[in-house]
């Protein structure tokens, strides 16, 4: 049960598989690399060994669903809101169908000392979706907005998986790969279809890797394969066979997140007074405001 990599990390049944993160690579371009890995049913197929074992695994869902996670943070005060408004909905109900609220009525309580009671109890909810919607929820739609936006610069081969077909964010070209060779980092059975201006070309290769040159840029370089120029049967149709073929990657650049309305503080909302930052900070406000009319209509 040890890694198929460096054969010293403990994967046997009830064992906890723990790395240090300053050995994680911080690299997100650099999807096969040093960490720990995990993947479903489906990729088992394209790695590992005939002879290897597969094991399941239980992963800490805050080292995946962080985006998950982010959201119901941001649906909390909703969720909270809605809350309040049903479970005062239910036992009210229960005291209608027992006959208690004629009971307390015919002791001399009003439907506005229980009212009162009602708006009591809500007072702890409604301060706790007041820190939701004012503090916390800019915060997780920040965070996830950063996370959002990392991923899209990722480069096109960086998301590519295999036997999927994956257009690049130019729209200029369809990348498919048949397998990922994760212990040495190729690709193999690659097709790439770039539409160009003036015809369209096809290439297919058996093996690939990404390198990077001196200047940065990031090459897709294939070994050996063929490239079709133009439409099969026309005139300028041609065949040419390499050992080697080089395709740039599109280069994505380090683009500045903007700030939303949802992500920004009040007291920014308030510094920028535009008809969409009042409409973000009317939201915020009147969800503990809600609260209260949902309490009062359930009564």
């Amino acid at each position: 049960f040890k890694d198929i990599h460096s054969g010293t990390m403990d994967n046997s049944v009830g064992q906890v598989v723990e790395m240090e993160r300053n050995q994680v690579d911080d690299d997100k371009d650099r999807t096969c690399s040093s960490g720990l890995h995990f993947c479903g049913m489906s990729y088992l197929p394209h790695f590992g060994c005939s002879d290897g074992h597969t094991v399941i695994v239980k992963v800490n869902p805050k080292d995946v669903v962080v985006l998950m996670g982010l959201g119901i943070i941001n649906y909390l005060a909703i969720l909270l809101t809605v809350s309040l408004f049903i479970a005062t909905l239910i036992v009210l109900n229960r005291w209608y169908k027992d006959s208690e609220m004629v009971i307390w009525q015919s002791a001399g309580i009003s439907l506005f000392e229980v009212l009162k009671t009602i708006l009591i109890f809500t007072i702890p909810a409604s301060i706790a979706i007041t820190l939701l919607s004012m503090v916390v929820s800019p915060l997780a739609n920040e965070q996830a907005n950063i996370i959002k936006q990392r991923f899209q610069q990722r480069d096109d081969v960086s998301l590519l998986a295999p036997g999927q077909f994956k257009e690049s964010t130019a729209n200029n070209r369809v990348f498919f790969i048949e397998e990922i060779d994760t212990q040495k980092s190729i690709l193999k059975n690659i097709f790439v279809s770039d539409f160009g201006k003036e015809k369209q070309m096809v290439i297919v290769a058996k093996e690939g890797y990404v390198e990077t040159d001196a200047q940065g840029a990031r090459h897709l370089s294939l070994t050996p394969g063929r490239r079709y120029e133009g439409v099969a049967g026309g005139s300028e149709f041609r065949i040419t066979e390499f050992k080697k073929y080089e395709v740039k990657l599109d280069q994505k650049d380090n683009i500045e997140i903007t700030p939303t309305n949802r992500t920004l503080q009040v007291w920014d909302l308030i510094k920028d007074w535009t008809p969409l930052n009042q409409s973000e900070l009317l939201w915020r406000i009147g969800l503990p405001i809600m609260a209260f009319c949902f309490v009062t209509l359930a009564l």
